[in-house]
């Protein structure tokens, strides 16, 4: 089957059934393209648009009609284009089939144009018809005009010239020009003993014995010039007509006949020509005595410069043996021989370098018996074939030579010759090797090999072969640690370039023991070499590694395990450090912190680093991997994360004076309250509930009522959170509780705005909390509640700058309704303000702005902020659960009585089974204890959980003791002086409430039970 991607013009490559190539070059072209398509030659003449062509040429060529401008004749080869012109102007031409005979272009002087059998070229000669005729002075100096297209050189080669392409590649060329007369005696269809059975058209080429004298051109850029002979001309024994030639060719492959005396060089002669000794004396028909050689040249065979030479399993030279000289038919020898390369230029011997590669001794001429007749002569070629391999080169030159002592030894040989050569390569070597398990593992050896964790091993490999063939798989098993070895059976036959897979049988594998594999490709004639492969298997998992909190790097927290207090807090980095809990092959570990779906894998003995967002309680869950990649049981470490840090609270429950004092020992001191601010009642106070009886408030009516910080109070270049109790007096301005100045413009203002872009639910009446980008005068980031601001209602106002996010959130005191969820918006840039902090005003340009017009109590800020839900990135559930608590607890509930505690709406998840005087609570139950003067036995309450989280907020009095049931809990009591404090309570561990200043009986009061993250 011919591969047809291979197909050109003069050679033809088949695919033979044993898997190997045949490729058949051919001097003469075989196949023309006629608009893209393969189509057969036809050297045929005829018209179209204006000119003449040539039907179905390898080279496309076109010659005038007479009729035009157009230059004589024009031929083109591989996107090069030549024009060759007369030098007298030409008559409308008669067609003939492959020929054009244009009548008297000078008086008694035709012009006969011939296209060459393969329509690669064509001869173009002179008819001089009388010694009349050939007296024309025109006829002393003949210059043709040449013209080539960009990029083509002309230049003179060997008397005759050549177009060269910028590659050096010959593209057109021309023999040397010669003339000749009619004086042959040999007539057509004669048989001859140096020619043969003459078939030549005096018209296009000399026959052979007549006078022949050749014509070596004058060539420039743009000319070539030929000067006939005069002897000839004049000479009375001339025997008329007389033609002049010059010829030219677009070929590929070349052909050349080599002779002693004057016309030494016939390149690319049309026909047959001889070899060996032409003896005058023997055969008239010798225009003299010479000796003679042929050569060919084949080109574009770099598929055989690419082969190795052991891939060339033959080659032939085959080239029609026309004639041989001994009349009886006798045999003589005839030897091919590898040449140097040659071109037109080239005279006889044919170069210096020959190497004969096969002798044939034969007789082809007409009249003898079979075996001996004109016929096919087919010479053993792999020498030069291999040699052409070696060299790496596309190309390959033959020529043949006979014992040159005698006319015996003479013969003729066709133009058109073939070199055919067949190959098979051997497949390529395997590509893309991977031992499977679980997974592809790739290929390495040594070291570097991989570790299998099953029995189940899959080996594949890409087979290819570099003639496209279809090829098998030869894959074997060697077991490196007892020397045992498996073959599997040869694969089946795929195209080339598929994936071969093979099972090693599970019970050939076994734990702890190296295994190197090998594969190879076959082509059913060739094997190619072949690539390995090791692993090793190891079925067995680690243990469970060993976690522990890194303690020796200072500035980094510390959490411990299954600590019952929160650790560190929001933004404060840990270190964990893991363990091969004695698994000497661990290489790396799996981890996960709060149960996140992928886990993160890390080089063995190695400490890993977490940042909480997450405040409460913390999973961490290792996995040690060994180098098969077997994955041992889990290890789960659990640790608290500290809430949100208050840092600031000022409770403005004085009842006069200039000072507020700070509940938070450690925060930024005190407030100094302007004399003319007044001191009111706070919400406990107006919501009349006992637990509220000392809550004050200041109420800011006047211009200049303010309290303010000697300094800085919030680090506004971080995260914070604000809380304030607030009542507004009027809805007519824009008006602002709390705020932390800077040098132009407050860094932060919480309160209230009568503007249009509140929330349409308001009305126009809307909580803000505004956030600028800079101390600057540019318009702030603000976000709204929708929450209506109405006058005379306490409100609990929270506002929350976290990561790239500025939230407020707003409640109504009193009224056990759910805080509404965060307003969010963009953060603007941050900056960090030096100025005081303000309740009761804001600042714009460096000045007071924005007076609060009513009450503020209770104001709070918080630093260290982390999420205490894992569904959410902010803070928010945690200042959500807070504000729901100061909204609700304690001021809307009753007094309560110690065996009468009051529960607040939940979520459900906590709910009290029973309570009693000091009845206790089975196990996994969640137990809070109090204690009063006169109940020394104390009161017990019981609680059960369910669901993932949960809470319940509380009102229990006298809290002095803590137990967790099933499972960890975090509860939330006030102590003396309205400090709020959260304990982690560990699942049925006990934990002690801190008693009051100064008193034996426990002061706090639990507020929140909860559990599970939040």
């Amino acid at each position: 089957m011919e591969v047809l991607s291979e197909r050109t013009e003069w050679n033809t490559t088949t695919a033979l059934a044993d898997g190997s190539f045949r490729v058949d070059a051919s001097t003469s072209a075989v196949r023309a393209r006629d608009g893209g398509r393969w189509a057969e030659i036809d050297n045929s003449i005829a018209a179209s648009d204006g000119v003449l062509e040539v039907a179905s040429a390898v080279t496309p060529m076109s010659f005038t009609d007479g009729s035009g401008s157009e230059p004589f004749a024009t031929i083109e080869r591989d996107g090069h284009v030549l024009s060759f012109d007369m030098p007298f102007d030409l008559p409308e031409p008669t067609v003939d089939g492959e020929s054009l005979t244009y009548g008297d272009v000078l008086p008694g002087v035709d012009l006969v144009v011939t296209v060459n059998a393969d329509a690669t070229g064509f001869s173009e000669v002179l008819r001089v018809e009388s010694e009349e005729a050939a007296a024309d002075p025109r006829l002393k100096d003949l210059r043709f005009a040449v013209e080539t297209s960009t990029g083509v050189a002309f230049e003179a080669a060997g008397g005759g010239f050549a177009a060269t392409d910028a590659a050096g590649d010959t593209v057109f060329t021309s023999p040397t020009p010669a003339m000749w007369d009619s004086s042959s005696d040999v007539a057509a269809g004669e048989p001859d003993k140096a020619l043969g059975m003459v078939d030549a058209e005096p018209s296009v080429e000399p026959v052979g014995d007549e006078e022949i004298v050749a014509l070596p051109a004058e060539v420039s850029s743009e000319q070539v010039s030929i000067r006939p002979d005069a002897d000839m001309l004049t000479d009375p024994d001339t025997v008329w007509p007389v033609y002049i030639d010059p010829g030219l060719s677009g070929t590929l492959n070349q052909h050349s006949a080599v002779r002693t005396g004057s016309f030494g060089i016939k390149y690319n002669f049309p026909g047959s020509e001889g070899v060996g000794f032409c003896d005058r004396a023997v055969s008239l028909s010798c225009d003299a005595s010479f000796r003679s050689r042929l050569l060919w040249q084949f080109r574009d065979l770099q598929s055989l410069g690419d082969l190795d030479e052991g891939d060339i399993t033959e080659a032939t030279f085959s080239v029609t043996g026309t004639h041989s000289a001994p009349t009886n038919c006798s045999a003589q020898p005839v030897t091919l021989y590898a040449v140097a390369d040659f071109d037109q230029s080239t005279a006889y011997p044919g170069g210096g370098y020959w190497a004969a590669l096969d002798t044939k001794t034969v007789a082809h001429r007409l009249g003898c018996p079979a075996g001996s007749e004109p016929r096919l002569i087919e010479f053993n070629a792999i020498g030069q074939a291999q040699a052409v391999a070696r060299a790496g080169t596309g190309l390959a030159s033959f020529g043949i030579a006979v014992d040159e002592s005698s006319l015996i030894y003479w013969k003729r040989y066709d133009e058109n010759a073939t070199f055919s050569y067949r190959y098979n390569r051997a497949p390529n070597p395997p590509t893309g090797l991977s031992t499977v398990t679980n997974a592809p593992l790739g290929c390495a050896s040594g070291a570097a090999r991989p570790w299998v964790r099953s029995t189940s091993v899959l080996l594949n490999a890409v087979l290819s072969d570099p003639d496209g063939t279809n090829v098998q798989g030869n894959f074997s098993v060697v077991n490196l640690t007892t020397g045992a070895s498996w073959t599997a059976p040869t694969t089946g036959s795929q195209a080339s370039g598929v994936q071969h897979s093979v099972a090693v049988p599970a019970s050939f594998v076994a734990t702890g023991n190296i295994y190197r594999w090998t594969v190879s490709a076959t082509d059913g004639s060739k094997s190619g070499s072949s690539s390995g492969c090791e692993f090793v298997v190891d079925a067995t998992p680690p243990v469970a590694p060993g976690v522990e909190a890194v303690t020796d790097v200072p500035g980094i927290a510390v959490y411990p395990r299954d600590g019952v207090v929160g650790s560190g807090g929001g933004g404060q980095e840990g270190r964990f450090r893991f363990s091969n809990g004695g698994s000497t092959d661990v290489v790396s570990y799996q981890y996960t912190f709060l149960g996140a779906a992928s886990a993160t894998t890390v080089p063995g003995q190695t400490v890993v680093a977490f940042v909480p967002t997450l405040a409460g309680s913390n999973v961490l869950t290792v996995k040690a991997v060994d180098a098969a990649g077997n994955v041992g049981p889990a290890t789960t470490y659990r640790f608290l994360v500290a809430f949100p840090t208050m840092s600031d609270a000022w409770m403005l429950d004085e009842s006069t004076g200039t000072y507020a004092g700070n509940l938070m020992p450690s925060g930024a001191g005190a407030l100094t309250v302007s004399a003319s601010t007044a001191h009111v009642n706070g919400p406990g106070r107006d919501l009349a509930v006992t637990a509220g009886a000392a809550d004050r408030a200041l109420r800011f009516d006047a211009v200049g009522d303010t309290a303010a910080s000697s300094g800085p109070v919030v680090a506004t270049d971080k995260d914070y959170a604000v809380m304030a109790y607030v009542k507004l007096d009027d809805l007519d301005g824009d008006y602002t509780a709390v705020s932390q100045d800077g040098s132009q413009v407050s860094a932060f203002e919480l309160g209230y705005r009568n503007s249009s872009s509140c929330p349409a639910v308001t009305n126009g009446h809307c909580w803000a909390f505004s956030v600028p980008g800079s101390d600057s005068a540019t318009a702030p980031s603000t976000v709204y509640s929708a929450v209506p601001a109405q006058v005379g209602s306490w409100v609990l106002l929270t506002a929350v700058r976290e990561q790239s996010t500025i939230s407020i959130s707003a409640c109504v005191a009193g009224t056990r309704s759910a805080p509404e969820p965060f307003k969010a918006g963009p953060a603007p840039a941050r900056w960090l303000s030096s100025g005081a902090l303000q309740v009761g005003r804001g600042q714009a340009a460096g000045a007071a702005a924005r007076s609060w017009h009513g009450s503020v109590s209770q104001v709070m800020t918080f630093r260290d902020m982390t999420s205490t839900n894992p569904g959410e990135s902010t803070a928010a559930g945690y200042f959500l659960n807070k504000a729901r608590r100061m909204c609700s607890l304690p001021w809307s509930l009753s007094t309560p009585s110690v065996r009468d505690a009051e529960l607040d709406a939940g979520d459900g998840n906590i709910e009290l089974v029973s309570s009693g005087a000091f009845t206790g609570c089975a196990p996994g139950l969640i137990l809070v204890e109090t204690m009063l003067d006169e109940d020394p036995y104390g009161w017990n309450y019981c609680f059960k959980t369910s669901g993932a989280r949960g809470f319940l907020p509380v009102n229990i009095p006298h809290t002095f003791l803590l137990r967790g049931g099933d499972k960890p809990v975090e509860a939330t009591a006030l102590l003396p002086g309205r400090l709020q404090k959260t304990y982690a309570v560990a699942a049925n561990r006990y934990v002690a409430v801190d008693p009051g200043e100064g008193s034996e009986m426990p002061q706090a009061t639990l507020v929140e039970l909860r559990f599970g993250p939040w």
